[in-house]
């Protein structure tokens, strides 16, 4: 299954993890991602048509991070039937795992994987990918959304519209404390610190990272962040 026309895909996604076997345990072992290449120091996995890597983190700070992987907008249930036992759900509420996002006309459930990030598998309805496969591990289509944690929210959307050509997405209600650049195949989650990741009450944090992506107008860009 390939993305439909996407106007923002990420295609490629670097995040820092203090221990690089128990990511390789968790994304190859248990969610049986292929590994692409791994080193004591890296490893990367493909995650649909993303390239997902983690590199060692050798500072004094535990970052994590939140991230979403698209999957096919028929098989969230299934998603979650093939998650549970392999990770942490997170629940929205009492006995209920699932979001629902009508203003994004989109439902996902999340999960903690091992090195504590917040992974959600979301399904969006406009992108009409119905699958009539199982779902399994090749439904994972791309990283589609990262959170991105920065003290000046205004300031480093106008950076990415002037410099990167990224848009506002139009299905998100922005404000100075949190936006979402993009569209369904891609999005940035801009985020400032101390707010809490939804659906957990734990504070974002800055974290480095590096965000391969092609814009709208099919150009190509690397997004760096180098906080440690």
């Amino acid at each position: 299954m390939h993305l439909q026309n996407p106007a923002l895909q990420i295609t490629e996604l670097t995040l820092f993890a203090n221990d690089i076997p128990v990511v390789k345990n968790f994304y190859s072992g248990i969610l049986s991602l292929n590994i692409i290449d791994s080193s004591d120091t890296q490893i990367s996995f493909q995650a649909g048509s993303t390239k997902l890597t983690f590199k060692k983190n050798y500072s004094d700070s535990n970052f994590f991070y939140h991230f979403a992987f698209n999957i096919p907008s028929n098989k969230l249930e299934e998603a979650k039937e093939w998650i549970n036992g392999k990770a942490k759900l997170l629940p929205i509420s009492e006995n209920n795992f699932i979001a629902d996002f009508e203003n994004w006309n989109a439902k996902s459930i999340y999960f903690l994987d091992s090195a504590g990030n917040i992974v959600e598998l979301i399904a969006r309805f406009d992108l009409k990918n119905n699958s009539d496969e199982k779902f399994n591990l090749l439904q994972i289509l791309s990283v589609s959304e990262i959170g991105i944690v920065k003290n000046d929210i205004p300031a480093f959307r106008q950076k990415l519209i002037n410099e990167y050509k990224v848009s506002d997405f139009v299905k998100s209600n922005n404000s100075d404390t949190f936006s979402a650049m993009g569209d369904d195949n891609g999005l940035f989650i801009l985020a400032s610190e101390n707010r809490n990741w939804y659906p957990t009450k734990t504070p974002s944090q800055k974290a480095p990272f590096e965000i391969k992506f092609i814009n709208d107008s099919g150009e190509i860009f690397t997004l760096t962040d180098k906080t440690m």
